[in-house]
């Protein structure tokens, strides 16, 4: 091959391999807009959501005759998305209710309260997967009975952290759903001793935007 030809040929490579840089860059610029895009399509402002689901205390029943530590808990929500990335949530949460037994006698704890929440948020479109951290100010009622004698109640109302993780799905522009497990801390204390226990929502709920 003579050098015409070799220079020729490496001038061709070369156009071909800044073509070929060209595309990519232009690909890339396309994706990364359409990803942007696609971020900036979350909503944003007020939303308002409900869920519903199973609440689980982590407690210790040995010892126990009966226990049964899950029921149905709820939570109903107002949040702000400052931006698709990030939103602050105030909620009302009620945990539902543990119960014990021995023989001739019952114990109940029964949590509920407000919670404040910063949320984190991962758009996908679409999709989106949150992480959430927080305070509560949940109250803890325990109601004891001893048959044939009598019954009483107690509560108290203590600040703990709380956090959660989820993920939703929006199939309208103002209408999504959602999953979370949430994990929130009960705390009660008096004279004759102390209980503290890890209370879990698993839940699932709907999302409106304003």
């Amino acid at each position: 091959m003579s050098n015409k030809e070799v220079t020729m040929t490496r001038a061709a490579d070369n156009q071909y391999f800044r073509a070929a840089k060209s595309s990519i860059i232009l690909l890339a610029i396309a994706l990364g807009t359409a990803l942007v895009g696609t971020a900036m399509a979350a909503p944003t402002g007020l939303s308002v959501s409900a869920d519903v689901g199973e609440s689980r205390q982590d407690a210790n029943c040995d010892g126990t005759t009966s226990c049964t530590l899950s029921d149905t808990g709820f939570q109903v929500s107002l949040a702000y998305n400052f931006n698709p990335y990030y939103a602050v949530e105030a909620a009302y949460v009620y945990l539902g209710q543990a119960t014990a037994g021995v023989e001739g006698a019952q114990v109940s704890i029964k949590n509920s309260g407000p919670a404040i929440f910063a949320v984190g948020i991962l758009p996908f479109d679409k999709w989106s997967l949150f992480a959430k951290l927080g305070v509560t100010d949940l109250q803890t009622q325990i109601n004891a009975t001893v048959y044939g004698v009598g019954s009483g109640s107690d509560s108290q109302t203590n600040v703990n952290l709380a956090a959660g993780l989820g993920g939703g799905y929006r199939f309208m522009s103002n209408l999504g759903v959602h999953v979370q497990w949430e994990r929130f801390k009960s705390s009660y204390s008096n004279s004759g001793g102390s209980l503290d226990s890890n209370v879990d929502l698993f839940a699932v709920g709907l999302t409106f935007s304003f």
